[in-house]
């Protein structure tokens, strides 16, 4: 990883870069730590899908050259109400057609009840409907019996063009679909662009001790059985990391994130490699350690300071940092965190920065 000009998440490369669908997801990360602070993003969103709708209805109110002329008579009818109303009118309105917009006093209909609250359910099915009337290229959708996962999963895409309002400049809704809902893996769990081969990949599948034991040396292999804390074999196996493997930066174009085995192989990487493979050998311990995506903050030697996208390994408020070469003091600012099991979004400000003197570098 390189240097990140804004600060943002998952930084590659010291070049500008476009809004790309890695710094949209770096975005949607952001969106992730400011508004959930937690894993099960695409759950916590279809919690709040009335949210999301009311977000979508006040864009297409403000577009109206983008609306059919039945969508254009129902917003005139709406535009008295209060904003806590016009959803459940918005619904009501598109299901009963003709026979409701021939009357004349809808806040009457309100008062009396006749126009409902609606349900997670309803509202997901309103918005499904607006998406798919938006969107010529909308997925086929496999009749799912959750709607509200459904519609947030399309408004997650939704974001990624960094406006909610119902347009899917996404190509492939179905295979995020699949991911978030279908095989329910959790969005800080993704990282694009993390293999070459695959477009999405979990983070947390290039965990793994597979071939470990028969490409790394006995000494290493011994800690398991020798007498040291779980803090002084980490130090033996990020120092001798730090010998064995060049560090090898990659632009933005080409990231890879390598397995354990292929950096071994190989003998290079950046990184998230090392992290990778730090972590790796720390599981076939039996230490608990986790990947750590963030930021690293260094003084640039000008009474200014770097921002550079980075990623390392933690362990009981200890930083482990296989790829350094410098003494150079530093602030760590984690994004995310993950191990095999599990991955995370953080809070900025809440217990999440390390620094210098609780670092253990590669040399």
């Amino acid at each position: 990883m390189g240097f990140i000009e804004d600060g943002s998440l998952f930084g590659y490369s010291n070049r500008g870069v476009t809004m790309s669908k890695a710094r949209i997801l770096a975005v949607l990360g952001v969106l992730s730590c400011l508004l959930y602070a937690q894993d099960e993003m695409l759950v916590l969103e279809a919690q709040r899908i009335r949210t999301v709708a009311d977000e979508i209805l006040n864009t297409l109110q403000k577009e109206p050259q983008s609306l059919s002329p039945d969508q254009r008579i129902i917003f005139a009818k709406l535009e008295p109400l209060p904003p806590e109303h016009k959803l459940d009118a918005w619904i009501y309105l598109t299901e009963k057609g003709d026979q409701a917009l021939r009357r004349q006093d809808l806040s009457a209909m309100l008062r009396s009840g006749e126009v409902r609250r609606a349900d997670n359910n309803k509202i997901a099915e309103h918005l499904l409907l607006i998406y798919n009337s938006r969107n010529r290229d909308f997925f086929e959708k496999p009749n799912p019996e959750n709607l509200p996962l459904l519609a947030a999963t399309l408004t997650i895409a939704d974001r990624f063009d960094g406006t909610t309002d119902a347009s899917l400049n996404y190509e492939d809704v179905g295979g995020l679909y699949t991911l978030l809902v279908e095989k329910q893996t959790p969005i800080s769990a993704l990282c694009y662009l993390c293999r070459d081969e695959d477009a999405w990949t979990d983070v947390r599948t290039l965990l793994t001790t597979s071939k470990l034991e028969k490409n790394l040396p006995r000494e290493i292999l011994n800690l398991k059985k020798q007498k040291l804390t779980d803090y002084e074999k980490l130090v033996v196996v990020t120092r001798y990391l730090g010998t064995v493997i060049e560090y090898d930066s990659e632009p933005y174009s080409t990231d890879f994130w390598q397995t354990p085995f292929e950096t071994l192989l190989l003998g290079n990487g950046d990184c998230e490699d090392f992290a990778l493979l730090l972590q790796s050998i720390a599981m076939h311990l039996n230490i608990q350690t986790r990947v750590v995506v963030g930021t690293i903050i260094l003084p640039n030697g000008q009474g200014q300071v770097l921002q550079v996208g980075h990623a390392w390994v933690e362990h009981e408020g200890r930083i482990f940092d296989p790829s350094r070469r410098d003494r150079q003091r530093a602030n760590y600012l984690a994004n995310i965190r993950f191990d095999a099991s599990a991955a995370r979004f953080m809070i900025q400000g809440e217990g999440d920065t390390r620094f210098e003197s609780q670092m253990v570098a590669g040399k």
